[in-house]
């Protein structure tokens, strides 16, 4: 839990420490996201918390740049692994303009990734 002071493995948990740095424990999968058309957007990395109420997106889905690489979605998907980062309750928007936002417990910025055997 490098660099973290809380582990949050529940929705309770993340909600309870957000704007804080914490280890987020959860299975790394994608989820596909839509627009408010309905029409698939893109796809983005997110945590699946152990109590499925909500899951946690793996940095900002308005940050293209944010995007992890084939490698290591194929390295960590399905795996339960820890993220190290800051709690939002939204995805931080690049730039000064926030735009429309979506409700989205986010960890942005990520300081680490681990799998969690």
């Amino acid at each position: 839990m490098a660099d973290a002071q809380h582990l949050c493995k529940t929705t309770k948990d993340v909600q309870d420490h957000l704007g804080e740095v914490c280890a987020v424990v959860g299975t790394y999968e994608i989820k596909p996201f839509r627009n408010k058309k309905g029409e698939a957007w893109r796809d983005w990395p997110v945590l699946v918390l152990e109590d499925g109420k909500r899951d946690v997106l793996v940095e900002s889905i308005w940050d293209d740049q944010k995007l992890p690489s084939a490698e290591t979605i194929v390295r960590y998907r399905g795996r339960l692994v820890e993220i190290v980062g800051t709690l939002n309750a939204s995805p931080p928007h690049p730039g000064k303009a926030r735009g429309a936002n979506i409700a989205a417990l986010t960890v942005s910025p990520v300081t680490s990734i681990r799998v969690v055997e």
